[in-house]
C-alpha cells in the first residue's frame, strides 16, 4: 500500500482499502484522483476532466451480503494530464498518520521540516495551515488529549500508589472541576528523611498547557550539593491557599513535628511566606539574595557597580563585624539604600545572621531554579510544562526515577570518603591555609593569626570557628585546616557526617518502581470523571519564556544587549531613527538633503563637456527647489 500498482481484475478485501489505494496512487504519481461514485456496490474514480484515466470497481459477489470485497472491472490506465504541485489527496489526516513515527521520536518536529519532507517524498507543496492541522492529531496520540486526560487522573493515581507503596497522592476538586493535585513519591520521601540536610527549597512556575495552572515544587539538597526532588503539586494559581495546602501535606509526609531545625529557601512567592509562618513558626526562612538584589536595583533604583559589589559583600560575609563594615560602606554610597536593606529581615539574606543548624550557607535558590527553569543544564520539567497533565506528571516521574538510579550508580564509584564536590571545596580551602599561623591555647582551642591584626578562635571540640564558616556549612574553614596541619591530622575527619559517601548512598538506596501503561491501569468505577479547570486567559499573546533581567545571561551567546542605547541615522547623522526608518527631509535633515542634491548636480554638470553654463550654486535657487531631496542617489537628472 505504500506504492500500489492498480491492474484490471485486482481484488480488494474492502471498500476502504480500495479508496486508500486509489488516493495513495494519486499521491505517489502526483495526479489528482477523484471518486465520482462511492457506495457499497461500486466505486468509480477519475482524474481531471481532460485526462482519460478511469477506474471502475464493483462487488465481487453482489449476491453475498457478508462479502465486502471489490474487484477492478474497468481500468483505463493512461494519463494525459501534467504533474500537479498541490495534491488534494494529501490531507492533514493522512499526513498525521503517515508521519506519526517522526512525532513519536521528536514531539517538537517542526512545521518547516514537515513541509520539506512532503516536498521531498511526494513532490508536493502543502500549506503551513494544513501542516498545523496535521500536527495536532499525532501529538494527541503521542502526548494525549488535554481534556481527556483529566478523566483518567483517578486511574493514574491508583496505579501510582499500587506500584509505589507509601506514596501520597491528593486530588482536590471543586464540584468535579479539577483544582489541585499533590504527589509525594515514597522513594523521595524516604531518601530525604534518611540523610538530606534539613533545607527545603520552594519554588513555583507557570504551566504552558492549554488549561494553564502552576506547578509547585519542593527540592532538597543531597550530600554532593545536588538537588533532590521531594514533592510537587499542580495548582490552579500560586496563592496563599495553594501554598498552605501544599506545605501542610508536605509537613505530614516529612514528619516535621518540630520545625526548629528546618530551613526554607524561597523567592518570596505569593503566599509562601504567610504559609510558612503559620505552619512552621519555629522554622528558619531564607530568601534568594539574587531576587532581593533585583528588587534593590530595578524597583528601588539603587543601581551602579559600587552598589552591586557592596550589596554582595554584605550578603556574603559570615560574622557581624564584617557585615557592619559593609553596611557602613553602603551608607556612604546611599543612606536610603542602607535603610532599605536594614528594613528587610537580616536573617533571610545575610550569612552573618544565618543560623548554624541546617549546615547550608548558600545565598541563592539555584536548586529550585535548576528544577523548573531553563537557565541551568538539568531541565527536569522544561520539556513537560506544555504537555497535558498526565503526560507532564509522567515525564517528571520518569526523570526523577532515572535521576535516582544515576545518582546511586555514581555514589558507588566515588573513590574517597567524601563526595566529589565537597572534596574539591576542601582541597581549595587547604590551598588557602598556607599563610596562617595557629597557636595552641589548650582544651582543643587555638588562636589563629591571619596577619594585620586579624585573629580567629578555633574550637575543635565544639566544631566551631569565630569566622562562622565552619559552623554554617559543616566544612572546615582555612583557620581550622591550619590547626589540623599543625596536628598532622587529615581535614576529612572533621567534615560533618552529612557530607560522607555513606550518607549519599543511603539517600539514593530508595528507588522508584516503574508503572504500567494507561491500557493496563485499573479503572476506578465508583467515581465520576474529573472535568478540567475553567480556562482563565490573560489579555495579550501568551508568553512562552520567562522575562529575563537586563544583566541576566541570555541564549544569544557573547552578543551583548543594546537596551538603553539611542539609534542614529547614518544617512543624516540625526538621532531617534535609523537608516531603515528614515523618511528623508525631516526638519533638521532638510539642509543636509539640499546640500547633497547640489553636490550631485554639480558633479553631473562638470561631466557634461558641451555645457557652458556656470555651476548650479550660481544659478537661481528655484532650480534646486524643484528637485526632491528625499532620494538624491536614485533620481536621474537631465540638464
Amino acid at each position: 500500500m505504500r506504492n500500489p500498482i492498480l491492474i484490471k481484475g485486482l481484488v480488494f478485501p474492502s471498500r476502504n482499502i480500495l479508496k486508500y489505494a486509489i488516493k495513495q496512487y494519486g499521491r505517489i504519481n502526483r495526479v489528482v484522483t477523484k471518486l465520482t461514485r462511492n457506495d457499497k456496490l461500486r466505486v468509480k474514480a477519475v482524474c481531471v476532466p481532460s485526462c482519460p484515466w478511469t477506474l471502475w470497481a464493483s462487488k465481487l459477489n453482489p449476491n453475498d451480503p457478508m462479502d465486502g470485497s471489490l474487484q477492478i472491472k474497468i481500468l483505463v490506465n493512461h494519463h494525459k494530464c501534467g504533474k500537479v504541485m498541490k495534491n488534494k489527496n494529501i490531507t492533514s489526516k493522512w499526513m498525521a498518520r503517515h508521519y506519526l513515527h517522526k512525532f513519536q521520536v521528536d514531539p517538537n518536529y517542526s512545521l518547516t521540516f514537515l513541509r520539506n519532507d512532503i516536498r521531498v517524498d511526494f513532490g508536493t507543496i502543502v500549506s503551513r495551515t494544513k501542516c498545523m492541522r496535521a500536527k495536532i492529531r499525532p501529538l494527541e496520540l503521542v502526548q494525549g488529549n488535554h481534556k481527556a486526560q483529566y478523566a483518567n487522573i483517578y486511574d493514574y493515581l491508583l496505579e501510582l500508589r499500587r506500584s509505589n507503596l507509601g506514596t501520597t497522592t491528593i486530588c482536590k476538586l471543586d464540584c468535579r472541576l479539577f483544582q489541585r493535585l499533590y504527589i509525594c513519591l515514597e522513594a523521595c520521601k524516604s531518601g530525604w528523611l534518611t540523610g538530606c540536610r534539613r533545607i527545603i527549597g520552594l519554588d513555583g512556575c507557570w504551566l504552558k498547557g492549554y488549561y494553564g495552572g502552576h506547578l509547585l515544587a519542593t527540592i532538597g539538597v543531597d550530600v554532593n550539593d545536588c538537588i533532590y526532588p521531594v514533592a510537587f503539586a499542580v495548582v490552579e494559581n500560586e496563592n496563599k491557599q495553594s501554598w498552605f495546602l501544599f506545605l501542610e501535606l508536605l509537613q505530614r509526609d516529612l514528619e516535621i513535628d518540630n520545625s526548629y531545625n528546618i530551613c526554607f529557601m524561597s523567592d518570596k512567592q505569593k503566599g509562601s511566606i504567610e504559609a510558612i509562618s503559620l505552619l512552621f513558626p519555629n522554622g528558619e526562612s531564607r530568601n534568594c539574595a539574587r531576587h532581593l538584589y533585583n528588587n534593590f536595583k530595578n524597583i528601588e533604583g539603587f543601581k551602579g557597580q559600587d552598589m552591586r559589589l557592596t550589596y554582595w559583600k554584605a550578603a556574603k560575609v559570615t560574622f557581624p563585624r564584617q557585615f557592619e563594615e559593609a553596611m557602613s560602606e553602603m551608607r556612604s554610597l546611599s543612606e536610603s539604600a542602607e535603610a532599605w536593606l536594614r528594613d528587610k529581615d537580616l536573617r533571610t539574606w545575610s550569612r552573618a545572621h544565618f543560623s548554624t543548624r541546617c549546615k547550608f550557607d548558600l545565598l541563592l535558590n539555584n536548586n529550585n531554579e535548576c528544577f523548573n527553569k531553563d537557565l541551568l543544564s538539568l531541565q527536569i520539567i522544561l520539556e513537560a510544562r506544555d504537555k497535558p497533565i498526565l503526560t507532564m506528571l509522567e515525564i517528571i516521574r520518569r526523570k526523577v526515577m532515572t535521576r535516582l538510579v544515576f545518582m546511586r550508580e555514581a555514589a558507588e564509584k566515588y573513590p574517597g570518603p567524601l563526595c566529589p564536590r565537597i572534596q574539591n571545596k576542601l582541597s581549595e580551602i587547604v590551598s588557602q591555609s598556607n599563610n596562617i599561623w595557629p597557636i595552641y591555647a589548650g582544651n582543643e582551642k587555638y588562636e589563629v593569626d591571619c596577619g594585620l591584626g586579624n585573629k580567629h578562635v578555633v574550637d575543635l571540640l565544639n566544631s566551631s570557628c569565630s569566622c562562622r564558616k565552619w559552623d554554617l556549612s559543616g566544612i572546615p574553614c582555612k583557620h581550622v585546616v591550619s590547626c589540623m596541619q599543625l596536628l598532622a591530622v587529615s581535614p576529612e575527619t572533621y567534615v560533618n557526617a552529612c557530607y560522607t559517601v555513606t550518607t549519599q548512598f543511603n539517600i539514593y538506596s530508595y528507588l522508584i518502581n516503574p508503572i504500567k501503561g494507561p491500557m493496563q491501569w485499573e479503572h476506578v468505577r465508583d467515581m465520576e470523571p474529573i472535568l478540567p479547570t475553567i480556562i482563565r486567559r490573560s489579555p495579550g499573546r501568551p508568553k512562552q519564556t520567562r522575562r529575563k533581567e537586563v544583566d541576566e545571561v541570555r541564549k544569544s551567546g557573547p552578543k551583548l544587549s543594546k537596551i538603553g542605547q539611542q539609534a542614529n541615522c547614518t544617512k543624516f547623522g540625526k538621532p531617534s531613527h535609523n537608516t531603515r526608518t528614515c523618511k528623508g527631509i525631516v526638519w533638521g535633515n532638510q539642509m543636509a538633503s539640499q546640500s547633497s542634491s547640489l553636490q550631485i548636480l554639480n558633479q553631473a554638470t562638470s561631466m557634461d563637456n558641451t555645457s557652458s553654463q556656470p555651476p548650479l550654486t550660481q544659478q537661481s535657487s528655484n532650480l534646486t527647489i524643484n528637485f526632491r531631496a528625499k532620494l538624491p542617489f536614485k533620481r536621474k537628472y537631465v540638464l
